[in-house]
């Protein structure tokens, strides 16, 4: 005669439960660091740049370091705008958007090799440079947070730098 209670297999079933959620955190986990570590990069990237711009470095070399400074991305997915501000941040210019991989300076006197800051932007101005990349640009999920078993999700990130323009070229 059987147990009408029989305890075979519970065991293993709370050992399912148990270790589905445990996996659920630690590959949470582990996409937030490399989320951080993505975002910290691309601030890194962007500090790179505007340091580069408040030195005078022309606009194409600004770009390409800022691009090549970005951890965990490939170069050609990022975009970079470079804007300068006169007043202390509270109105910005922009000098350069690149809306792909080639910059097309859309500010007042700039092109591919003048200084990022142009006439009016004199020494003590600030130079911002941002850098972006864009997850739903990308073709597949290469820059997504993707936690198995829950979700995956496309993310824009962005990260910048600011600094006091020295010299203007």
């Amino acid at each position: 005669m059987r147990k009408l209670r029989d305890d075979r297999g519970a065991s293993a079933v709370e050992f399912a439960i148990v270790a589905s959620l445990l996996l659920l955190i630690l590959f949470g986990i582990i996409q937030f660091g490399i989320a951080y570590n993505r975002v910290q990069g691309l601030n890194s990237a962007g500090r790179e740049g505007a340091r580069a711009a408040s030195i005078g470095v022309p606009i194409g070399g600004i770009v390409d370091r800022t691009k090549s400074a970005a951890s965990l991305f490939r170069p050609a997915d990022v975009t970079v705008d470079i804007d300068y501000s006169n007043d202390d941040g509270t109105n910005w210019t922009t000098v350069c958007s690149t809306p792909g991989t080639v910059c097309s300076a859309t500010g007042t006197g700039g092109n591919e090799a003048s200084s990022p800051c142009p006439a009016p932007c004199a020494a003590g101005s600030l130079v911002r440079v941002t850098a972006r990349v864009s997850s739903a640009g990308v073709t597949g999920q290469r820059y997504a947070i993707a936690i198995p078993l829950w979700a995956s999700w496309k993310v824009a990130w962005t990260g910048q730098g600011l600094f006091r323009v020295d010299r203007t070229g």
